[in-house]
């Protein structure tokens, strides 16, 4: 095993018939993870950076946004991509930066 690798445990579908699924390992380097998961959250930030106008008395406070992580190491929305890869997910909850 390389010291700078990270191990994704994910379920491997051998047929599409609702046949039992094997337990597999694959190593991904954790620069390659820690690239793909900074332009995820990058992407987000500019997603959620908007300003909102409202004049409701509420302000959003969290957000909740559900990931996954691909065998090959891609990081993307949850339920999202052609990739018919096996999937390990994420939670990411950013809460609103208060200002004094």
């Amino acid at each position: 095993m390389k010291d700078n690798s990270i191990n994704i445990f994910y379920n491997e579908e051998l047929f599409r018939d609702g046949s039992p699924t094997i337990r597999s390992i694959r190593q991904i380097d954790l620069d390659t993870l820690a690239n793909e998961l900074s332009e995820f959250k990058n992407k987000l930030r500019l997603v959620f950076g908007k300003e909102e106008t409202s004049n409701s008395p509420y302000e959003l406070d969290e957000i909740t946004v559900l990931a996954e992580i691909s065998s090959e190491g891609k990081v993307g929305l949850l339920g999202t991509g052609a990739s018919v890869a096996a999937k390990a997910s994420l939670t990411f909850k950013f809460k609103k930066v208060k200002t004094t």
